[in-house]
């Protein structure tokens, strides 16, 4: 990714299912396969799907799997965030950003879609603490590169039923 505006910026990604027919759902953190409505809600043991944050700037202190002091596997990234270094704009940033662990159980024709914002995607726990404006560092347009020499990619674990 990069941005042109600024030397830092925060990237949040979210996995939601979708129906067969492409609608989005939601989860009661329990089965519930329903499709999602367009209203104000708020988290009483809802989930929309599992997120990943990070900001730019602390690309730089992912854990290097390949050193000793590492107890972690290859597959598992990680971020010390005890450094930041800024990002030149418009300089386009690696960034691996790691899930937090949630199952989902998928029915046959259901899918996923990736979502990429710049701020929590998530339900608030209650309504006194939805956010008129998201807090971030982010200023300006923020470019997403695939293909090419920007390969992209989505690893999912999956357990077979």
């Amino acid at each position: 990714m990069s941005c042109d505006s600024a030397d830092d910026f925060d990237v949040g990604i979210q996995i939601r299912k979708i129906s067969r027919t492409g609608e989005l759902m939601e989860h009661l953190n329990y089965p519930c396969p329903v499709p999602a409505k367009e209203v104000s809600n708020v988290n009483i043991a809802k989930t929309l799907g599992p997120q990943g944050f990070l900001r730019a700037s602390h690309a730089v202190s992912k854990v290097d799997t390949t050193t000793a002091d590492a107890a972690l596997s290859e597959t598992e990234v990680t971020y010390r965030h005890d450094r930041r270094e800024p990002v030149k704009r418009g300089t386009i940033v690696k960034l691996e950003i790691t899930f937090w662990p949630i199952g989902m159980v998928f029915a046959a024709g259901e899918g996923i879609m990736l979502r990429v914002a710049g701020h929590d995607q998530s339900y608030p726990e209650y309504e006194s603490l939805r956010l008129a404006e998201p807090e971030d560092v982010n200023v300006g347009k923020h470019t997403v590169y695939t293909g090419g020499g920007y390969d992209s990619c989505l690893i999912l674990p999956r357990i077979p039923s």
